[in-house]
């Protein structure tokens, strides 16, 4: 059975470089908690569920990974227990609404502040919670000097524009991405205060 330990600690070595931009961004705190899911399997399934204010989110955790960073200060990561992967997920402010590229240009500057040395290779879209996310794939190397590879992904909420990301080694990068896509696709709000969970079924 996977361990999943609630540790408020990060990997070092994933860490992305301190931008201006992030010292001055009020994330907002969040409550975390961890559930099995009601489900028989031959390894347990957990999903996590997150509080925002008045609004409530859940998503599936990707089997061998932790729960960890710091949710009251605005940061919950999932990081693999290899160590070599992270997906934060934070709550970054006001989601743009007069913005004509829905926000494109804003999240683009933020990304090239944080990774200063680093470079954007694509940008994109990624369904979440019924609408289209703003996406984007960054190389940019650590402090040791390692290749990573970063996928940011921006989704409008009522909590504000949540930003997931997913930080690997670059030979692990396609691979990984299986992982953020269970959580993204599996990604569900409440509505009108109310969240209504869709467990995964029993194949009995």
């Amino acid at each position: 059975m996977r361990r999943l330990l609630f540790v408020l600690c990060s990997i070092s070595f994933l860490a992305a470089p301190l931008r201006a931009g992030d010292a001055e961004t009020a994330l907002q705190p969040m409550a975390v908690s961890v559930q099995a899911e009601p489900v028989k399997t031959l390894e347990t399934i957990y999903r996590a569920y997150v509080t925002v204010g008045q609004e409530k989110f859940a998503f599936l955790i990707p089997e061998k990974f932790h729960t960890g960073g710091d949710p009251a200060q605005g940061k919950l990561q999932l990081t693999s227990l290899t160590g070599d992967t992270m997906i934060s997920f934070s709550f970054i402010g006001p989601a743009p609404t007069e913005a004509t590229d829905g926000g494109r240009e804003r999240y683009r500057e933020l990304l090239s502040s944080r990774y200063a040395q680093g470079k954007i290779l694509s940008e994109f879209t990624r369904p979440a919670l019924g609408r289209n996310g703003l996406g984007f794939d960054v190389e940019w190397k650590s402090p040791a000097g390692l290749l990573q590879k970063t996928r940011a992904v921006y989704i409008p909420t009522a909590a504000g524009m949540l930003e997931v990301t997913l930080t690997t080694g670059t030979r692990n990068f396609t691979a990984m991405q299986e992982s953020l896509n269970l959580t993204l696709g599996s990604l569900q709000s409440s509505v009108g205060g109310k969240l209504t969970v869709h467990h995964i079924a029993s194949a009995n």
